[in-house]
């Protein structure tokens, strides 16, 4: 998988229902094949999301719905097929996960890679940094 097979599974509006506030945000620097294993467990994990909205570089790409992401595009059987051989230094990735300080707000953003010194803003209320959601 590479980033143009990811970006080839995204639509320009999630299936009916789907989320529109949550953003899995990713940089051309990760890497794919861990995102893709992250992504995977993020779905698996949490079944309430059907959709998260995919920015790659800062720039929204389009909606990764969990049924696209599952579908017979991505080849599921590579999913996880290295997990039990990790190798030093190449800790499992985590999504971080980021809110917006707005009470009322429910933007989420979720990134493998956070940089503090140039933190994400909140797409509704650019004024806003997003915070680390501990």
């Amino acid at each position: 998988m590479n980033l143009e097979g990811l970006k080839s599974l995204v639509r320009a509006e999630p299936q009916k229902g789907g989320d529109t506030t949550t953003v899995v945000a990713v940089s051309t620097g990760d890497d794919v094949d861990r995102v893709a294993h992250t992504l995977g467990r993020f779905f698996a994990d949490n079944d309430t999301y059907s959709a998260v909205l995919l920015e790659i570089d800062g720039e929204a790409v389009g909606y990764l719905d969990r049924q696209d992401f599952y579908s017979e595009k991505y080849d599921r059987s590579r999913l996880g097929e290295a997990q039990s051989a990790q190798l030093p230094g190449f800790p499992e990735y985590a999504f971080l996960e980021l809110a917006c300080p707005v009470e009322s707000c429910n933007t989420q953003v979720f990134r493998i890679r956070y940089d503090e010194h140039n933190p994400d803003r909140c797409p509704i209320h650019p004024g806003q940094m997003l915070q680390v959601v501990k």
